[in-house]
């Protein structure tokens, strides 16, 4: 029969034991301390935002470390808390813009749209508006392709047609990061469909987002004012 003395004994022997050696409180049981109450972090959508609370956490004495963990998304965090080691965050900042998808087959309309929408806008932009602009869009005319060069039919005056070879690769910048930036540029194949679809595939390897972060970190080393800012790079 089961007792109050054993069920007693049973919680006894459930309990942890501790014990010191060499200075250090040893236990037979893994205890785990209970986590401290962090607020949240706020949401703001610049780098300027996290900038201006930095400088405000520096003249108060504040520590914080600034983390680029994307080209498109900073977090701000308090020091290492000495006895939870732990970081409260205190800003997290996410650049809101509308991405063009890479891969993706557009149609002529769409695809004009977008490369004024989507993209710093020079001359090598302006060069592929005119020619898809003008591209001749019958269902009778043929897109040329070897597999590497692809030529299409555009227009050049009201009754010319002339065959142009598309440029590639294109060095352009689309909108990737913060607008406090100078976006990055990088290579992109631009490749057509018989039924004259466009689209653009990355060639670079994802090599603008080390210059965007590089961007980022030294905005932030212009901007906050601290002899001993720490900026972590997450890539």
């Amino acid at each position: 029969m089961i007792d109050r003395t054993f069920i007693e004994k049973i919680e006894e022997m459930s309990k942890p034991n501790f014990r010191e050696e060499s200075g250090v409180v040893l236990s037979n049981k893994r205890l785990h301390r209970l986590a401290r109450p962090l607020a949240m972090g706020l949401e703001v959508h610049s780098l300027q935002a996290i900038a201006d609370y930095a400088n405000n956490l520096t003249e108060e004495g504040v520590a914080f470390v600034v983390n680029v963990l994307s080209p498109s998304k900073v977090v701000l965090l308090s020091g290492l808390d000495p006895d939870h080691r732990d970081r409260e965050t205190f800003l997290e900042s996410s650049c809101a813009y509308d991405p063009f998808v890479f891969g993706r087959y557009y149609d002529v309309e769409e695809f004009i749209v977008s490369l004024q929408a989507q993209f710093v806008q020079d001359e090598v932009i302006g060069a592929i508006l005119k020619m898809v602009g003008n591209m001749v869009t019958r269902s009778d005319v043929g897109l040329y392709d070897d597999g590497v060069t692809q030529i299409a039919e555009v227009k050049t005056g009201l009754a010319n047609v002339e065959k142009v070879a598309l440029p590639n690769p294109v060095s352009i910048a689309p909108y990737r990061t913060f607008p406090e930036l100078e976006q990055p540029c990088s290579n992109f194949v631009l490749r057509l469909t018989k039924d004259h679809s466009c689209a653009l595939f990355e060639a670079d390897g994802g090599a603008w987002k080390i210059e965007a972060i590089e961007k980022i970190a030294d905005f932030f080393r212009t901007s906050i004012i601290c002899a001993d800012i720490a900026i972590l790079h997450s890539l």
